[in-house]
């Protein structure tokens, strides 16, 4: 009709007015280049000029598109602060427009994980790990969270989903901001330094060193450095000071801190790697444990479990199915409890029995250092096991009981202990690889040390990159250590 064919050459007109004024960009400035656009594909009988949309009909040599890939990542505009760069006003939460579509890029080519990422608005987002598992926050600025939004953050967090921050250029600024916003939210949960031998650093490439530059001439080989909380068993709120985004975007400058680009793609494998198989375990810890008992038990039997810097609670739920398993596999009819304890009070001592467990290293005060020698000595008992494996709880656990019993260390326990058979027959755990060590005095073993991380099984959810013993067979070690120290 007249007025159909009226509305589209005003509809062209229009279009042609726009395609001709200057661009304005509110956040797409790259420190680099711009990702090259896909080549144009014309097809025989094409040669006309398709009409307006959404009247464009389909045609017969179109392809179908496959389906697009499941967002793994999404980029946070958090649009709080507009600068100038490169002579154009943006906001700071973009530093390079293609650093998550060239590490997505290159993760499929070297791994074959199909996923992409998106951009996403705070206060448009619907904080759901599964639709967005992971969160990455990056810019130069300073920024600044409101309490809704923390508390958002929070819960998205205990769902399931993780944080990633990378300080654009390796501004200080940012960093500051982004580790003040993340303990906010979490002040319970210790900041800390991944250790070196953390599955972050060999999810894919082992990385016992990278490449930083600082500045047009400093470039040197180190030991990655990223930071963070823990959330159980997962890094949860992760954060790189220096520039990643360039890096994946395969570009450097003469100033700033920064990862070089090949090792910055290849970190940036390993962070993805990590975070997609975390993502389970984060998803299963989510979900609060309850164990219903029998109130009926006429006794209770209650556990305290070590308070310390270590990240001292890395498995909540492990140690209530240890408890349950007791109550249900053995003829101690009791109801089982567990509370967090400070060593350096006097509380200790209200515990027949203490766990220890936990990530990162430790030191006890000496007033702990005390209390758990009178403690031990006068017929407490102390289990301890190390979580996932990590070798800087390990030796603080050797080097805080050298201070509690100087003249006893830990010493592997022979074959024939009691600890072994004490309800489960469990001598096959020596050849392999779940030995115990402990520590024994006057004929009787008051503590008992599993570095195999025989506690990080009994939930029976697997660790990613991490071995752990057979879970049936943790189990039945655990059970036989509550055994051991309620009989002797």
């Amino acid at each position: 009709s007249e007025r159909f064919f009226f509305f589209a050459i005003l509809l062209l007109l229009l279009l042609l007015i726009l395609h001709g004024l200057p661009s304005v960009s509110w956040g797409q400035v790259s420190c680099a280049p711009p990702p090259p656009q896909p080549p144009k594909r014309i097809s025989g009988g094409e040669g006309f000029p398709p009409l307006p949309l959404p009247v464009t009909p389909l045609r017969r040599t179109e392809r179908k598109r496959a389906p697009a890939p499941p967002t793994l990542m999404a980029k946070v505009n958090y649009g709080m602060t507009r600068v100038e760069r490169d002579g154009k006003m943006v906001w700071d939460w973009v530093t390079a427009v293609g650093d998550t579509e060239s590490l997505f890029k290159f993760a499929r080519h070297v791994t074959g994980i199909n996923y992409k990422a998106d951009v996403v608005r705070l206060d448009q987002f619907t904080y759901a790990p599964e639709n967005v598992p992971v969160m990455y926050f990056t810019g130069r600025q300073p920024f600044l969270l409101t309490d809704a939004q923390r508390n958002a953050l929070r819960q998205y967090i205990l769902d399931g989903g993780a944080i990633l921050g990378a300080a654009g250029n390796g501004e200080d600024e940012f960093s500051k901001s982004f580790i003040r916003e993340m303990r906010q939210i979490f002040p319970d949960r210790p900041w800390h330094f991944f250790p070196a031998d953390h599955p972050l650093y060999s999810a894919h490439y082992k990385l016992a060193e990278i490449q930083y530059r600082s500045g047009a001439t400093d470039v040197r080989k180190t030991p990655p450095q990223l930071e963070g909380i823990n959330l159980g068993c997962r890094a949860a709120i992760l954060l790189s000071r220096a520039d990643l985004s360039c890096g994946w975007d395969n570009h450097t400058h003469p100033d700033g801190f920064r990862v070089m680009p090949e090792d910055a793609k290849k970190l940036g494998v390993n962070l993805l790697t990590y975070l997609l198989a975390s993502y389970r375990l984060g998803r299963v810890s989510s979900t609060p444990i309850v164990f219903r008992e029998s109130p009926d038990a006429p006794a209770e039997f209650e556990v305290g479990q070590i308070v310390h810097e270590g990240d001292w609670d890395p498995c909540p739920a492990s140690l209530q199915y240890l408890l349950k398993s007791v109550s249900e596999e053995t003829s101690a009819f009791v109801t089982y409890r567990r509370a967090p304890v400070n060593p350096a009070s006097a509380d200790l001592f209200k515990y027949p029995f203490l766990y220890l467990t936990g990530h990162l290293g430790f030191r006890l005060s000496d007033e702990a250092v005390s209390n758990l020698r009178e403690y031990l000595g006068n017929g407490g008992f102390l289990l301890v096991s190390t979580c996932c494996n990590r070798a800087a709880f390990e030796g603080a656990v050797r080097r805080e009981m050298a201070k509690v019993f100087p003249n006893d260390k830990l010493q592997p326990l022979d074959p024939g202990h009691a600890v072994y058979t004490a309800h489960y027959n469990t001598a096959q755990a020596i050849s392999r690889g779940g030995r115990l060590e402990g520590i024994t005095r006057q004929g009787v073993t008051a503590v008992i040390f599993s570095p195999g991380s025989m506690g990080s099984a009994w939930d029976s959810e697997p660790r990613p990159f991490v071995q752990l013993p057979d879970t049936q067979l943790a189990r039945q070690m655990g059970i036989n250590s509550v055994v051991y120290a309620m009989t002797h």
